[in-house]
This record gives C-alpha cells, structure tokens and sequence, in this order.
C-alpha cells in the first residue's frame, strides 16, 4: 500500500460482481455479400440475399426481419409473390424455398422442394399464383404457390426444338450448348398468355393456351458489319449471332429490346421477327448494317488493320421502365436502364437513356392485301427507339446489379414509374456494396421543357425577355444529378462502411435539440412496409428505463464522412399501446459530415495547398453534447471544428490574425445538413492529440511535442507551447517546427477545472502528457478586462505514458469526473468574483485525483501537480494490453472500466485501483471499443437488457393503416391512336384488343384439370392481425385498452375495405374472361394463318 493511501472507496456497490451482467446492448447488422435483391411496391418491403444464407427483409425505418434459410446456402434469386404475400426464393443448390411474410413474429416456411435441374431464372407475374423456373436443360416448369406444388404445365426447350426443325429442313446449324439454356423469362407485359423467352441463341415468344410458338427472334450480323464488337473483331468477315444476354419490353408491349454478349442492342417489334427495328451499342448505331467505307480502313493494310481488339462487357441486365406523363394509352417517354455493355476501362457505372413517346398517328392504307408490320408502325417504333437523352450513374464499384423501386405497382416486370434505384457493386475484400438514387434522373424530366424552349421566339421583346428569365430560373433551380439517397443501417457497407464508433451519452436538452427537424423529403421514396411490436416479455419493466441518459453512436465511414445513429433505449419503448412509433437504431441524416468537402473548398484548397485528391481519412472524432459541437481530426493534421447552426454565419471569408487558424463560416454545406464549420487549424505536422472543451476552448498536440492552446471565442492562439510567439508573424511552415532534440510526442490531452496542492481556486488547466510520462499542467485565467490568457508559471511532473483518451480528472470526495464544462465554470467564475469583493472562499477548496491509464498499466495521483501516487496497478499479460479505459458511474460509484485487445473488460475501484473483476466482452472487434461514462461499451457491462430487445415485426402491416391493393392487370393497347381499329388487333391471341386472358384463366390453365382446390387466399382484412394475435395484458403499467382498440380499429377497417375491393376485382376479371371468349377463338386461327414461322407452329407435345 502506498503511503498516504486514502482510504474513501468510491467504487460502492460496483464491488458487487452479482451487480455486473455483462451482455450485449443490441447487434448493429452489416449486409456485405449481397446476392439478391427484390422489391414489392404493395407490401413496400425490400429483400435481400446473402451468400452465407441469410435473407433481410426491410421495411419502413426501424422493421428489420432475418431469416436464416436450412441449409445456409448463398441465396441465388428472391421474388415477392405481391397478391398472395409470399416471398420466393432460389438457393445455389437449387432448393425452392417459399415464405409467408404475413405471419406475425416468426416468419413461417411454407414450403421447400427441390428443383430436378440448376435454375437460371424466376418469374413471379404479380396476377398469377404460379412461378416460371427456367432450367439449365431448357425447360421452363410452373409452380403452383397456392398448391404448394409443381404444376404439370411445362414448356419444353423451345430452341433445341428449333434447331432440330432447322437441321431436318437440311439448314446448317452452328450452335453450342449455350444456345438452348434459357436466361430470363418475361411475361407480357398486357397479355399473361404471352410468354418471351430468351436462349442463348435468341428469343422465343409462346402462346401459352396454344402450347405452341408465335416468333423466333434471332440477331445475325452480316459478315463486315461491325456489331457489339467492332471493327478489330476477328470474325469481321463472317457472319455471327451474338448470344443473348437479356431483353426488357416496352411498356405497350409491340417491341422490345434484347441485350447480346458483344454489347449490342437489338429491337424489335413484337409482330416481326425477320429482321430488328434497330441495332445499336452505347456510342455506336447501324451496327449491323456494313459501311463500305469503314470497313476498308480495317481490312488488311488499312490505317486501323493494326489496332488491337478491344472486347465491350456483355449486356448483362436490361430495364425499360414506362410513366404516368401521358394521356395516351400507349404511354409517354420511356427510360431504358442498361447495365454493361461498356470497354473494361470505362468507369464504373450505369447507363440510363431516355426515348421518345411511341404515339403514332393512324397507319395509311396500303394497296393489297395487309400482311405483317405496317411501315408507318415500324418507323414510328424506330423513332421511339432514338435517344432523346442520356445519363451515367457512377457507382463507388463495379455495377454487379441493379433493381428498380416502382412508386405502387408491381406491373411490367417491377418497371412501372420507379421512384428510386438501388445498385448493387463490388466492394474491397470480395464485398458487394448497395447504392441507392433517385429515378429517373431530374434532366430527363427536364426535357420537355427544354423541348418547348425551341417554339419560335415571340416577337415582343418583352415577352421573349421574360420567357428567357423563366427558362433561366427553371434551370438554376433544377439539377440534372440524381440525390443519392440514403440507404438502412443494414446496407453501410463498401464506401459507406463503419470504419470506426463513438459512443456516447447525452442529456434530454441536447437530445431534442440533435434530434429536431429531422424531416423526411417528400420527394424522397422510403419503404413504408411493416409495423414494430415491443416485446411482450419486457414491455413491462422496461417503462423506468426512459429516464436513462440517451445514446449516440458517432460512426465514421470509409468514404471520410460521419453520421449521427440514435441508439437511445428510449425508442425501445412505446408511448402508448404496443407498438413501436420511432425505428431503431434511428439515422441523424441532417448531422452528417463530410469534412473532405471543407478540403475541397476553393478557398482552402487554392490558398492552403491542401489537395483533396490524396483523400486524406479521419484520424479521430470528438463530439461535446453540451456546446452541440464536432471536432474531426484529418490525418494530414488538419484539425476541423463543426457547430451546430441553423445555416452560414456569413458569405464572405473572414481573415485570422494567426496564421494556423482559418475561419470556415463562409463555407457551405449541403442542403439540410446542420453541423457547419467554423474553424480550422491548418496542417503542418501530423496531430498525435487533440482536446476540446464546451466552454470555448481547444489544444492540439503534435507528434514533435509541439502544442498549441486555442481560444475559440476569436478565435485565437492562446499559446504556443516551445515555440516563440513572434514566430506567427513569419510563414506557416515555421509557426510549429519539429525539436529535433526532443520529439517527445504528446500523448494525451485533458481539460479540466479543479484545484491544485498550490492552488486552492478551481481554474480551467489542461494537462498534457508526452509519451516519455512528463506531464505539464497549464492554467487559463481571465484578465480584468475579460481576456483569457494562459499563467506565466506551468506545472510539471512525472507520470506514465497514457492511452488515447485515457486521462481523467476525479473529484477527491465524491469521485466524480471534474471536467470542464459550462456549470463548473460558471462556479469557478463565482468564486473568483466573491474573492475579488473580499468574501471569504473555502480556503482548503476542493483538490483533484489524477488518473492515468496505460497501456501496461495505471496510476492514480492525489493532485495534478503533485507527485504522490494512492493507487498503482500493473496489467497482467494473460489480459493482453489495453486499448481503451473510462470512468464509469453507476448509482453514484464509480469504477475505472479497461479494455484489452483479448476482449476482456478490466474493472479497478477508485481510487486504489484495487482489482474487482475480470469480464469477457461478449462482442469480438478487431478494433478498441468505445466505452462510454454509463458503462456501455457497444457491449454493455449492466446489461439487465436495460430495455433493448428486439421488438417482433408484422410485415404486411403499416403505421398509417394504408392497404395498398395490386392495381387490375395492364390492358392491351391498340398501335394505332385510343378507338381506332387497326387491323392487327386480334393478332397473337389477344395481343392488342379486348382478347387478353384473365390470370384466374392462366391460372387454370397452368394447374391443369387435376389441381387439388387451393386454400383460397384469405382477403387481409380477415386474416390474424396483432390485435387477435397480441398475448393477454399481464402489466399494470401498460395504456389502457381503448387506445389501443382505437388504433388497431382504424387498421382492421382498411384491411377489411382492402378484402372487399380484390373480391370485387376476382369477380370482373371473371366476367371479362367470359365475354372474350369468342375473340380469343377468332384470334387464334388469325395467328396460326398468319404466323411468320407457321411450319414450326407445332405443339409442344403435352398431354
């Protein structure tokens, strides 16, 4: 024991260990192997799969459902069933799996059936109860989800068959095996008779009820055309059929687009399959017509003969997305979503182009007999084909995928008037990242306006004045760059991954004031699926934990950037009722920052060399809850102070009078963030620590023993520590140089104010300590004119080398940190002004204790300026070293709490550092944990769940108590204008007219005679809600049963209005389907006299 020892023990009942409940607070996810994605506007929930066998389904901010498939296998294909409430889902061993997401708690596995043969792709058409699975053998099988069984309708592999009828006739066929595999399925997008599928050797439309093939669409590209691959392609000279890669229909469904592996794009009109409407790359057009001239240049000896062939990506996915912007029932402008198709060294990105309104007037009459396309038609689907504009979204990785967020209706292939995208690339270490943005790009909507801008100038001159100011205003306040918007806590990875973690407590003043006007942007699309329910095991006795401290988790980002995470226990508990109203963890979007664009600003890049483009990273982050402030240190030594402000304090720069300072109150942020900076301190050396208070003041420490002391109310250097102050009036480079003797880095910086052995008046001091353990006390005090200044005489003495952060200052009677903040000032202040008229103070004052820990180890002094040590401890190897020590209170004890890189927790009383208990940190990381004064450590050491849980999640419920519905089915349309006959209209068994089948006829169809009776889809206003589902009240502390009857009541009425409105649509499609009857008869003998490719008109050969 060492002598003077004291003998108060502040560590109370934290001496306990049955006081201790190590345990997790809660588990922050983080997807980064994404392999699937898919989306349902009705339910609007979003699905992710993972390769280790995880699926994530997300809803309105806050639901968050983990389902964990059998076999852990990676996740191949999702698709949402919209009308039935399921989720389907493809595994790599090929196993069907299929969820019903709305069963409450425990989402329910409905079935699991293994596919004979690899599946190479899903269709789920939101109007039928069945699943196409395209095999690798060719085949495409129907699933009957409502059976729960494979249905007998198959569609055998249609090119092979093809092929073999070509080969009979006695044509030459070159093909591989890859030609007959079938890669993508797509229904129609207004007859669900009519099936597109794509080989690898083209495209094959189906008439389902006929069993039997309409149209081969098949791209050859004539020996001297260039094609996807250019003029440099070694097989210039011969004639090639590139493979297919993927297609997308237009949304009036006559033509549509087909992707192919050079990286070309074929379109074609529905109605004929004997040569495309066009055919084209991204830069390139006519690529499959030969150029005489072009062609010389590469033939041998000529000019490009030598050039080296440079291969395009394959086409790999294809969207074509239709709008509400037209009266027209054929539609308005159309954006077609292209991924691929690019050279290896183009950036990383998508390509998005914007094509005209097909709208064509009444084709004229042609002399003869009418047979196939007419030309008026064909030239008017060339001309909807043509680019009006084009946009590149980058993306932080290679574009891997892309999903497309419609606005409510999951018609056209999940296409129809997105609101949003998500794009999925790859990431460092094998990792996939997800990216989201606003669709369609604000240019393309734009457009048309920019369009009319072309109408003839009005010969008023004030008239043209003010058409001119009004395009010019439009155009300032329209930007063509999509938002990037933010995406759940789930998806931070890649650029927006976690590179490092605060934890911190706050009080309520400053929680409401971070936490206000958080408001969402209309315009922004945000998932709404899914309610929260507190867990009915704890709702009880959670009710007392709203008085605990609030929580933030600062995270900072591998992108530079900092967010702001609510993780309070608070929004773990219900207001009233059962259900949650706050998602957690909740994202603080309007705190983010993102310092690198300080950097970037013109006025500090250009006059301080600073360059961005090093992307220099985030060395550490300090966050003061009482002055609402931010301090970033940047690892070239850069040190940038944010403030929350309701905007710019002003436009222009304002200059220092020291040269280190910089004042960033003229520099921007962007729109809706609130934290602005206001000061910087210029880099010249790398910052070994920095330190900063709530009451105005600031120190920064070098790695070369420099330091520098700031009063931020100048702002203005108060001192500089080894240097002369004369030396500010010369160059930056010489304001702070290295001591070359010295260089006696400085470890640790605290603020405080207290006492001293010497000096009984509590004063602001810092205490800086370098890595050799001298450590130096200096003491601020104010002037009479109310100048703060530092003291002549600072105080030095020998301790020991300590860690990031881990200095503390203790009151010596009630073991309680003294930091320095606002309240202690303002008593220190008192003080001094009751000296001052003569009063007589507490001469014996209150002294200080001194904590420093190590990394071997820690030391307790019983003054700052006194070298008596009451408590030495040394760390046993066997714990490993320690990263991280805090103080921790917990009903008024007080225990020191470190950290080692074994992951275990280290607890010591105060102030003898007398060694409690030894806990392992249920949470591996590789990096030090974030210990905050509670005891939270993102492991929590009072555990007692302390209120979080995880709450259960009903999927197919929402807060407001919307039910959206599946819209009706999407009709055929005329090519011709709305009410004119065109004479094609009853041409592929309904494709245009009135002859388009029903989904419960399809249905039937596909089930075939034998179908067992389906269970009938419950409607969702008779089905289990959490007001039938919820357990009896057992808490006398819970609201009463009429607040939560008056709730649920107006979510079962909505429900039940719901049930009633998809009856009432069963029962039209049913009289639509009788009274079409006679057209579709008509319309298939029309079809078979007039296929194009009539000899291979065949059936399938089903029984």
């Amino acid at each position: 024991m060492f002598k003077g020892h004291a003998q108060v023990d502040f560590s109370g009942d934290l001496r306990e260990s049955e006081y201790w409940d190590v345990g997790n607070l809660d588990a922050l996810q983080f997807c980064s192997d994404i392999t699937a994605l898919a989306v349902d506007p009705i339910s609007r929930l979003l699905a992710i799969g993972t390769s280790n066998g995880y699926i994530h389904i997300l809803g309105a901010p806050g639901i968050h459902a983990e389902i964990k498939l059998p076999a852990t296998t990676p996740v191949k294909f999702l698709e949402f069933a919209s009308s039935l409430y399921k989720l389907v889902c493809i595994d790599e061993s090929d196993k069907l799996i299929m969820y019903d997401i709305s069963s409450y708690g425990q989402i329910k596995v409905e079935a699991i059936i293994r596919v004979e043969r690899p599946v190479t792709s899903v269709l789920v058409p939101p109007s039928l109860t069945h699943a196409f699975l395209c095999l690798e053998s060719g085949e495409i099988k129907t699933y009957d989800l409502l059976c729960r069984r494979f249905s007998a309708y198959t569609v055998p592999n249609a090119w092979d068959s093809y092929e073999n009828t070509l080969q009979a006739d006695g044509m030459i066929v070159e093909s591989d095996g890859g030609s007959r595999i079938p890669s993508q399925i797509l229904s129609h997008p207004r007859n669900l008779n009519l099936v597109f599928i794509a080989y690898g050797g083209g495209v094959i439309l189906v008439d389902l009820k006929e069993r039997n093939t309409l149209r081969i669409y098949e791209l050859l590209i004539p020996a001297g055309a260039p094609g996807g691959a250019g003029y440099t392609d070694p097989d210039l000279l011969k004639h090639r059929r590139p493979a297919v890669t993927a297609m997308a229909i237009h949304p009036s469904g006559h033509f549509f687009v087909i992707g192919h592996v050079d990286g070309s794009l074929a379109f074609w009109a529905v109605e004929d399959d004997d040569k495309p409407l066009f055919v084209r790359t991204l830069d390139e057009v006519e690529v499959n017509i030969v150029d005489g001239n072009a062609l010389d240049r590469y033939l041998p000896g000529g000019e490009g003969s030598s050039a080296p062939h440079i291969p395009r990506e394959p086409i790999f996915k294809l969207a074509w997305s239709g709008y509400p912007n037209s009266t027209d029932p054929r539609g308005g402008e159309t954006s077609l979503v292209i991924l691929g198709g690019q050279y290896a060294q183009d950036p990383a990105g998508v390509n998005v182009l914007w094509l005209p309104a097909f709208n064509p007037h009444t084709a004229p009459l042609l002399p003869g007999e009418q047979r196939g396309l007419h030309p008026h038609y064909r030239q008017a689907m060339r001309a909807a084909v043509e680019v009006r504009d084009a946009y590149f979204y980058a993306t932080s990785g290679l574009a891997q995928d892309f999903l497309l967020v419609p606005r409510e209706s999951p018609h056209y292939a999940g296409t129809w008037d997105p609101v949003a995208v998500l794009y999925l690339s790859e990431g460092p270490h094998s990792s996939r990242t997800v990216e989201a943005f606003t669709f369609p790009p604000p240019s393309f909507l734009s457009s048309d306006h920019d369009a009319l801008s072309t109408k003839p100038t009005p010969p008023d001159s004030g008239e043209r004045i003010d058409d001119d100011l009004a395009n010019t205003l439009r155009d300032l306040e329209v930007s063509g760059h999509p938002a990037k918007l933010p995406t759940e806590v789930l998806l931070w990875n890649g650029p927006a991954g976690v590179v490092s973690a605060l934890l911190t407590s706050t009080d309520l003043f400053a929680h409401e004031s971070l936490s206000a006007t958080q408001e969402s942007d209309p315009a922004v699309f945000k998932f709404e699926g899914g309610v929260a329910i507190a867990d009915q095991d704890v709702v009880g006795h959670i009710r007392l934990s709203k008085f605990d401290p609030h929580r933030l988790l600062i995270t900072t980002h591998a992108d530079q950037t900092i967010r702001f995470l609510d993780i309070s226990v608070q929004l773990l508990i219900p207001p009233a009722g059962e259900l949650l109203v706050s998602p957690f963890p909740t994202a603080l979007w309007s705190l983010s920052i993102d310092p690198l664009s300080v950097l970037a600003h013109p006025s500090i890049c250009d006059r301080y060399n600073i360059n961005p483009r090093q992307l220099p990273s985030i060395q550490d982050v300090q966050f003061h809850a009482e002055a609402l402030e931010v301090s970033v240190v940047i690892s070239t030594g850069a040190v940038i102070l944010y403030r929350l402000s309701a905007g710019r304090l002003t436009s222009e720069e304002r200059a220092l009078d020291d040269l280190e300072l910089v004042s960033l109150e003229h520099v921007p942020v962007s729109t809706g963030l609130r934290f602005y900076p206001f000061l910087m301190v210029l880099p010249v050396e790398p910052v070994s620590s920095f330190a900063h208070t709530s009451i105005g003041f600031a120190a920064v420490g070098y790695t070369s023993g420099n330091l520098l002391m700031i009063d931020l109310r100048g702002p203005r250097v108060l001192h500089r520590e080894g240097l002369d102050n004369k030396s500010r009036r010369h160059s930056l480079g010489s304001v702070l140089h290295k001591r070359a003797a010295s260089g006696d880095t400085v470890a640790s910086l605290t603020w405080t104010i207290c006492s001293l052995h010497s000096d009984s008046d509590p004063k602001v001091r810092l205490i800086a300590i370098h890595t050799s353990g001298r450590g130096t006390v200096f003491t601020i005090i104010r002037t009479s004119d109310g100048i703060w200044t530092i003291a002549p005489a600072s105080r030095s003495s020998e301790m020991i080398s300590p860690l990031h952060n881990g200095t503390f200052v203790l009151d010596p009677r009630l073991g309680s940190q003294l930091k320095a903040d606002k309240n202690r000032l303002a008593l220190a202040l008192e003080r001094e002004r009751m000296e001052i008229e003569g009063k007589p103070g507490d001469g014996d004052g209150p002294r200080s204790l001194l904590v420093v820990a190590g990394s071997k180890g820690a030391r307790c002094y019983s003054d700052l300026d006194g070298d008596r040590r009451i408590g030495k401890v040394e760390w046993s190897s066997r714990s490993g070293t320690a990263t991280t020590a805090q103080v921790v209170e917990r009903s008024a004890s007080f225990v020191l709490v470190v950290a080692t890189d074994k992951h275990q927790a280290l607890i010591y009383s105060l102030p003898s550092l007398e060694h409690l208990h030894t806990f392992a940190l249920p949470t591996v990381s590789p990096s030090p944990p974030s210990i905050d004064t509670s005891g939270a450590v993102l492991d929590s050491c009072f555990s007692a769940k302390q209120g979080y849980h995880d709450p259960t999640v009903s999927l197919t419920e929402r807060k407001d108590g919307v039910c959206l519905k599946v819209p009706p089915q999407p009709q055929p349309v005329d090519l011709g204008p709305a009410g004119i006959f065109t004479g094609a209209g009853a041409l592929f068994g309904g494709l245009m007219g009135t002859g388009a089948s029903t989904g419960a006829q399809i249905d039937a169809l596909l089930a075939g005679p034998n179908r067992p009776v389906p269970e009938k889809p419950v409607p969702r206003a008779e089905r289990e809600r959490y007001v039938e589902w919820k357990t009896p009240d057992r808490s006398t502390s819970r609201p009463s049963v009429g607040t939560q009857n008056s709730l649920y009541a107006r979510l079962q009425n909505a429900l039940e209005e719901r049930g009633e409105a998809l009856s009432g649509l069963e029962e039209n499609f049913s009289s639509l389907g009788q009274a079409s009857e006679g057209m579709l008869d008509q319309a298939k003998r029309l079809a078979t006299e007039q296929s194009a490719k009539g000899w291979f008109g065949r059936k399938f050969g089903l029984g």
